[in-house]
């Protein structure tokens, strides 16, 4: 499905050989786990290294089935696993994205925001008197003006 299945062999071979190289305890790990010998026959790349039918005679190792197919379905179903965690992470990432767009539309604009503004600074200072007050008429009223409904007439 997600995975190159022609360049999974390879990929599987040159792993093998690296790791028969340096970390044979590797192999013999991975012999042991999935009950097999050698890579494509149980005389290729097979550990213990001491003889080539070393696996199928000795009743330690007695593996008589190679490793490739065993290394192949499983290195296929957990690329398969890891492509489609790829694409359920890459979905989230797309409502994230389309939520926050959603968010910001509603966003109030300037000329929004400036009016929120100045109609809370209203609200504020008519609660504390002075400017933003009003006469009994229902004017507003002016620091300096006088009122004859306030200061009675002069």
């Amino acid at each position: 499905m997600l995975v190159d299945r022609e360049n999974a062999e390879i990929t599987l071979d040159e792993a093998w050989q690296k790791a028969y190289d340096n970390h044979p305890s590797i192999i013999r790990d991975i012999e042991d786990e999935y009950s097999c010998c050698g890579f494509k026959n149980v005389e290729d790349r097979a550990v213990p290294k001491r003889s080539p039918d070393a696996c199928v005679n000795s009743p330690w190792f007695g593996y008589d089935r190679p490793c490739l197919d065993s290394l192949s379905h499983s290195y296929k179903s957990h690329q398969t696993i890891l492509g489609v965690w790829g694409i359920v992470l890459a979905i989230i990432q797309i409502l994230a994205l389309i939520s926050a767009y959603i968010l910001i539309a509603f966003l109030p604009n300037a000329r929004e925001r400036e009016y929120q503004y100045l109609s809370e600074h209203d609200r504020l200072v008519r609660g504390h008197g002075g400017i933003g007050r009003r006469t009994e008429s229902g004017q507003p009223y002016n620091i300096g003006q006088q009122s004859s409904s306030i200061y009675g007439s002069t």
